[in-house]
């Protein structure tokens, strides 16, 4: 009996051990893939934190208090917990200090985070309350009245490296008290896996690489847009343009609308295509509040590159031929 005991002792206190020395191990390499992230971001100081902990059996984990510092600038984060199996995690309270200027962040949620081998191959990230002073802005959304820009996001993306396809399943900003803008996209014909060689570069050092910067260029005039959906709803813009004309001419608030209505209207009827006086009158619906939704839509027969668009914009005067070649409409709803 007594050698079971001993037995038993020894197996636990080996236990004990083998899941202390895990946990050690596993709080150990998050440190360093932390300090490994930022100095690719060209941050040289190393992540500061208060408390990490690590469970060797769920492979979750948190950090708290984290700050990650370049001279004055510097981002603080309240907590940030992981999963070192799946790489989801929700990163709590951000702060970023930029030139004196403070953008906070209540939560990121990456809801799903799969790779093929170094690239995001699937992802689906969220950002709540992100939050963007307004105290350097131009005139003209100063004259709205909003002192902050405080958004909701999500972005979902699906990457087929081999056939080079890339599809943002759904790019969301929802702008408080203004718009809320929703879209997908997919576009190709660009080889991400070919950037691999410059990915050991720190970021001054790419800067001042030639080769590098004419293959960006290169590539992005030769990637393709495939198809396209933006829906933009109104959820207070269109009320703040019209209470900005009525205080800046004195009239009531229905009297500007209709001012707005009659430019618009005549704008509409010197059109030089049938796709803008559309467009027209689809905003003309939303500005007499008949409808609050306006929808583009792109669908080219053949996908067209970046320099093609250039090209077709700067040899068109009007939107007509464009949304021809484009296949786009635009409607409201």
């Amino acid at each position: 009996m007594k050698k079971i005991i001993v037995i038993l002792a020894v197996v636990a206190a080996a236990a004990a051990g083998a899941y202390f020395g895990a946990q050690s191990y596993f709080e150990k390499k998050v440190v360093q893939e932390l300090n490994s992230f930022v100095q690719m971001a060209g941050v040289d100081d190393e992540v500061e934190y208060s408390s990490i902990s690590v469970n060797p059996i769920s492979r979750e984990g948190l950090i708290k208090d984290v700050r990650v510092s370049d001279g004055s600038n510097f981002v603080d984060i309240k907590q940030l917990r992981f999963n070192i199996v799946d790489y989801t995690s929700t990163i709590e309270g951000i702060r970023l200090e930029n030139l004196g200027q403070s953008i906070l962040i209540d939560r990121i949620n990456v809801l799903e985070y799969k790779t093929e081998g170094k690239y995001p191959q699937k992802t689906h990230i969220t950002v709540d309350n992100f939050k963007i002073p307004l105290n350097s802005t131009p005139a003209a959304m100063k004259s709205l009245e909003m002192d902050e820009l405080v958004m909701d996001m999500e972005i979902k993306t699906d990457s087929d490296y081999e056939e080079m396809m890339y599809e943002y399943e759904v790019f969301n900003i929802d702008v408080e008290g203004f718009t809320e803008f929703k879209s997908n996209f997919t576009f190709g014909d660009i080889d991400i896996k070919s950037y691999e060689k410059y990915s050991d570069m720190p970021p001054e050092e790419l800067q001042n690489n030639q080769e590098f910067s004419n293959k960006i260029s290169q590539d992005i005039s030769n990637m393709k847009l495939y198809n396209m959906s933006i829906s933009l709803e109104d959820t207070g813009i269109i009320e703040k343009i019209i209470t900005e004309r009525s205080k800046a001419e004195d009239i009531e608030f229905d009297e500007a609308r209709e001012e707005i209505v009659e430019e618009l209207t005549e704008i509409q009827e010197r059109a030089a295509s049938d796709f803008e006086k559309n467009a027209l009158d689809s905003a003309l619906t939303i500005l007499k509040d008949e409808n609050n939704r306006y929808i583009i839509d792109i669908n080219p027969a053949q996908p067209i590159s970046m320099q093609e668009l250039v090209m077709l914009t700067m040899t068109n005067s009007t939107l007509g031929p464009i949304a021809e070649q484009l296949n786009m409409s635009i409607r409201a709803e």
